[in-house]
């Protein structure tokens, strides 16, 4: 099958400056809006729970909202955290990073 990969890079912000939740969520809902319509799958590859600080859980968060995650309909989400060598994430650093609606979906896209 042909597959398409798509990366957001935002540059944006200052020593000065701090980008707000709502912030994030218009930057990335534009950029999906833009390039991420009618997909069958959606794979998500946030860095594990030692790089929580990184806000991937949040990003990870608005992301699937925007598929309007957990539906019955397409897309199918997957997240996949990029352990390296770290051990596998419980389910309390899936539920902290996560947040409670991506947790209690672990099985289905973890």
């Amino acid at each position: 099958t042909d597959t398409q990969s798509t990366s957001l890079f935002c540059s944006i912000g200052s020593k000065d400056s701090c980008l707000t939740k709502e912030n994030v969520r218009s930057y990335i809902t534009s950029f999906l809006e833009e390039h991420g319509a009618d997909k069958e799958r959606v794979m998500i590859v946030p860095p594990d729970f030692t790089r929580s600080h990184s806000q991937a859980g949040m990003i990870t968060e608005i992301i699937s909202d925007h598929y309007n995650f957990p539906s019955c309909s397409e897309p199918k989400i997957d997240i996949l955290p990029a352990l390296g060598t770290h051990a596998p994430m419980t389910d309390t650093q899936i539920r902290a990073m996560f947040g409670s609606k991506l947790a209690d979906h672990a099985k289905e896209c973890f």
